[in-house]
């Protein structure tokens, strides 16, 4: 096996690539694209009023990073950092000579796209990233707080997420036991990983709703009222208590965005929780029905002959910001560079297609012996289970919800490459020696 904790490298000019990138991203979008999600948490940020219908965790920092930053443009900055010295690093952590080609990912159409909108989905994939770098790394104190931090922003900045670090925080442990015997060591790790993973759950809770004081929403809800909104139409009577059945149907009728319903604007959740649980006991088909057409849809495939992978993701791509009318060259340029790349290769912006590379990578990283194959193992799990766990809440294929599975997938791939070469290369070595 090659040792893949490399050592100190020396600064090449090609390394310079992600300070080129970074520049490129702040210039072109300055002070970060924002829709109407994140101006609700900057309105958060700016009268220190917190809510958790969007993670308070992002409007606490964003308050904190505006402090540094003019016009609300410190959280552009933070994922710009994130994501290119997280490139740099990854890089100074592998040992290959191929390993330069690393920051090629942050150039490509399907990661660049968003690295300059304000999104909670953004933010997250960047924090697991370094959640990722620390498994390339030699296990140290410092690493396990980088990890820990890692793990805590992720979480707390889109709750979901909490199921894409399982895989992650298993292979840290993994890694940080390794020279424990067999059973023991699995036993060890499983214990430590659900201590850990609990600590985080509670300490994020503290965060919230103790240091924070964030007010209870129920952001559920929206899916609730979609599934009821669903049933409602095919029973012909509706289920969303205190709304007529023309109010339900002319809502969905007039929201409705490739089959996914929606009706928004639900006064009392306890009764319409109470309405779903039923409905959905006494309508499972027609529940289970609506979920796997959304979560088709979410995928990319067409509902209707050939269904096929015809369209990219929704929002895979904004063409101006909520914030600023105006726009620059340099943003006009990606935006040609994401969009010609999206109508030549829509499949690059599915959510299948990442489903596929998520699988590929995680088959050829367990029937292989090639180096990183522990890391590749871990974000291929990690990817997929980012898309899989919108099998019963997706609402729509919008692209920055498996924005994480696209780095993860791309990184994995790059990293089972690079082993596949360096071995190759050794291998070649030892028969010309021979």
């Amino acid at each position: 096996m090659i040792n893949i904790l490399a050592a100190d490298k020396r600064f090449r000019w090609r390394d310079l690539a992600p300070v080129l990138g970074f520049v490129l991203c702040a210039f072109a979008f300055y002070p970060g694209l924002m829709t109407s999600d994140t101006l609700d948490q900057l309105n958060q940020a700016n009268t220190q009023r917190f809510n958790d219908w969007h993670p308070p965790l992002m409007a606490w920092l964003w308050s904190r990073l505006n402090m540094l930053f003019p016009a609300a443009s410190g959280f552009l900055f933070l994922d710009l950092f994130l994501l290119w010295f997280g490139l740099f690093m990854i890089e100074r952590s592998i040992r290959s000579r191929w390993s330069t080609w690393i920051y090629l990912l942050g150039f490509m159409p399907f990661v660049i796209n968003l690295s300059g909108v304000i999104w909670k989905d953004v933010a997250t994939a960047y924090a697991l990233m370094w959640a990722a770098f620390c498994l390339l790394r030699p296990r140290s104190r410092a690493g396990l707080l980088l990890f820990s931090l890692s793990i805590f922003v992720a979480i707390g900045l889109r709750y979901n997420a909490l199921f894409s670090c399982l895989p992650l925080i298993i292979g840290y442990f993994w890694l940080w036991f390794r020279s424990h015997p067999g059973r023991c060591k699995t036993i060890r790790v499983l214990v430590v990983s659900a201590f850990f993973f609990m600590m985080q759950l509670i300490c994020l809770h503290l965060f919230n709703y103790q240091f924070l004081n964030a007010t209870r929403t129920a952001p559920q809800i929206v899916i609730m009222v979609d599934d009821l909104a669903y049933m409602s139409t095919r029973l012909e009577r509706s289920l969303v208590p205190g709304v007529a059945l023309d109010e339900v149907t002319r809502n969905v009728r007039e929201s409705v965005n490739d089959n996914i319903f929606r009706y928004s604007h639900v006064p009392d959740y306890a009764a319409v929780k109470a309405s779903w649980m039923s409905s959905v006991r006494a309508y499972p088909q027609l529940y289970l029905t609506f979920r796997s057409k959304v979560f088709l849809r979410f995928l990319g495939l067409s509902l209707a002959p050939p269904f096929a992978l015809d369209e990219p993701s929704f929002s895979f791509w904004l063409d101006s910001s909520y914030q600023r009318t105006d726009t620059n060259r340099l943003r006009r340029f990606v935006g040609q560079y994401v969009q010609g790349v999206a109508r030549a290769l829509p499949f690059f912006f599915t959510g299948l297609f990442w489903l596929l590379v998520a699988a590929v990578v995680f088959c050829v990283s367990v029937a292989t012996r090639l180096p990183y194959r522990l890391v590749t193992t871990v974000l291929a799990l990690s990817a997929g289970i980012n898309i899989m766990s919108y099998l019963l809440v997706a609402n729509a294929p919008i692209f920055r919800y498996y924005y994480w599975s696209i780095l993860a997938g791309s990184l994995a791939a790059m990293l089972l490459v690079f082993g596949y070469l360096e071995q190759r290369c050794q291998a070649q070595a030892k028969l010309f020696f021979r």
